[in-house]
């Protein structure tokens, strides 16, 4: 899978969660949904929480860290934080 397909999978079953849900809440539940247990690895392993994140700043990081886990295996890619 590549890694545009990821995304755009992930985004078309966020549309379809109820909608009183938040965002990045919307953005782990289907990932938990999809890859299992990835999105408890990156919320509690790499410390990246979307679903409790109100402002909604974590999402990006979220999904890009838990693309890592999925594929890295496959398609190994240089993971991109924030610090130097």
């Amino acid at each position: 899978m590549k890694y545009g397909d990821f995304i755009t999978n992930i985004w078309n079953e966020v549309d379809k969660c109820p909608k009183n849900w938040r965002k990045g809440q919307k953005v782990f539940n289907v990932i938990e949904e999809l890859y299992g247990k990835v999105a408890r690895d990156v919320q509690f392993i790499d410390g990246v929480d979307c679903f409790y994140d109100d402002r909604d700043e974590t999402i990006n990081l979220f999904i890009d860290k838990c693309w890592i886990r999925v594929f890295s295996s496959e398609h190994p890619i240089t993971p991109c934080d924030n610090e130097v």
